[in-house]
């Protein structure tokens, strides 16, 4: 289902004429401070959480690699953000973090609450003083520092980690300045209408947002740089986290009436069906997710 929606969208972009796209795996999160801090868990990551993400990874590489083979002109950069974290977690001090499990602000056992900022009843929070040598900066999200290498190695990691281009190659050729681009993404939306449905904008609603804009486009610069425009952009995706912790922190009739394979499958779909769409009809690159996911 999860990949099922990830492949449909992607399919949609494709179709419009995307042709670049960058897409994020998702991140352990099964080691995120609000997983550690639960009861039982002793502060280990959870194995059921992560083999689940895994699966989505591996099910995700695959769809890439068949879109790669069917679509025309398709280019994407896929950011291994498990194996990165899971380094970065597992070995802070080489790359200059001194806490890589407890987060910087909140309150509870790895500050996994979410009180950052606020009170709640008789529970103060707490904020560390040097949050650059945290990874986390609250119980689920990474500070500005982790932020920054993440986004380094999108852009010129190596091919073991980010492949088979790295988002650099994709804008090649070009000058880097970054002086336009839309943004479609809501905290937490999901490949799935379903994943926290009424708060967040939902994958397939961001691509018909995307079909709006492009007839702005058209509207203002006329068909041929309206495609033009299209045809070159880089369309970036980093959505899927919230599918997953909604069925871990919620009770999620969808995915408790599917296998782990066929819920994947429905996430992967969505996106991979976005880029075919906008792929046909303008551009020619994709990402894919981050630790906590939007598109």
């Amino acid at each position: 289902m999860v990949i099922g929606n990830v492949t449909s969208v992607i399919s949609g972009i494709h179709s419009k004429g995307g042709r670049k796209f960058g897409v994020n795996s998702l991140g352990p999160l099964g080691c995120i401070p609000v997983v550690r801090a639960l009861p039982g868990t002793n502060g280990a990551c959870s194995n059921e959480f992560n083999e689940l993400l895994k699966l989505h990874n591996g099910a995700l590489a695959k769809a890439l690699q068949n879109l790669g083979a069917e679509l025309d002109g398709f280019k994407y950069s896929n950011f291994d953000f498990f194996i990165v974290v899971t380094e970065l977690t597992d070995n802070p001090s080489k790359y200059g973090f001194k806490e890589s499990k407890e987060a910087c602000c909140g309150s509870g056992p790895y500050r996994g609450n979410s009180t950052c900022g606020r009170r709640i009843g008789e529970i103060e929070y707490k904020l560390c003083p040097n949050p650059s040598g945290h990874i986390f900066f609250d119980n689920n999200h990474p500070t500005k520092r982790a932020n920054q290498l993440y986004a380094e190695l999108m852009w010129s990691g190596s091919t073991n980690i980010t492949g088979p281009y790295n988002l650099e190659e994709l804008f090649k050729p070009g000058k880097y300045e970054f002086t336009g681009g839309a943004n479609f993404a809501t905290s937490g939306a999901g490949a799935l209408a379903e994943t926290y449905s009424g708060f967040v904008v939902d994958l397939k609603s961001q691509l018909r947002l995307f079909e709006k804009m492009e007839k702005q486009l058209k509207k203002n610069f006329g068909d041929e740089l309206a495609a033009k425009t299209i045809s070159e952009a880089v369309y970036l995706f980093s959505i899927g986290s919230g599918d997953y912790s909604s069925t871990f922190f919620t009770n999620s009739t969808l995915f408790q009436s599917h296998s782990h394979e066929e819920y994947v499958a429905m996430v992967i779909g969505n996106i991979t069906s976005v880029i075919s769409v906008s792929i046909l009809k303008y551009t020619r690159s994709p990402v894919t997710a981050a630790p906590n996911g939007s598109a």
